[in-house]
């Protein structure tokens, strides 16, 4: 949520549709433009979060809550529980993420490469990075990190609405 800022709006796939794992499957609509995100694991959309539908900005203030957005029963979860990372590997991968997303970012805003957590003035927090530098570059690393590649669009097919 701190890449792509204030979410506008959110739609999500219809209970009942079958996601793909590694396609979208629901998308957000943010400042700079639309992004779909990813199906963790293939299966059929159980429940979605209406209320998500209403206040998209519950995405922003308690995505761990409040601002969930789909129930997605996967079509064989043994085969999903083996793709998933968890434990030991999970760690060791969203540490080589955290570093990669820091190199990116620092192009983005492109302060020199360093320069830390903090400058010699305490720097300043910056709460949105879709106001903080090269829009261009910062879509390419929303990309990146959190979206369906760009050849792999979403069909209007897929149960979104």
């Amino acid at each position: 949520q701190k890449l792509v800022g204030r979410i506008y709006a959110v739609r999500l796939a219809q209970p009942g549709a079958e996601v793909s794992e590694g396609s979208g499957c629901w998308e957000v609509v943010h400042r700079i433009g639309e992004i779909s995100l990813l199906a963790p694991v293939a299966g059929i959309v159980e429940e979605i979060n209406g209320r998500l539908l209403q206040l998209p900005s519950l995405v922003n203030h308690d995505p761990y809550g409040q601002g969930w957005a789909m129930v997605i029963q996967p079509k064989s979860l043994v085969a999903a529980l083996k793709r998933l990372y968890y434990g030991q590997k999970s760690e060791c991968w969203f540490a080589e993420e955290i570093e990669a997303l820091r190199r990116e970012l620092r192009a983005v805003t492109e302060l020199p490469p360093d320069v830390g957590a903090t400058l010699q003035d305490g720097g300043r927090l910056v709460e949105d990075l879709t106001s903080a530098g090269d829009v261009t570059r910062l879509r390419r690393v929303i990309n990146r990190f959190l979206s369906v590649s760009s050849s792999d669009q979403l069909d209007s097919g897929k149960g979104l609405d």
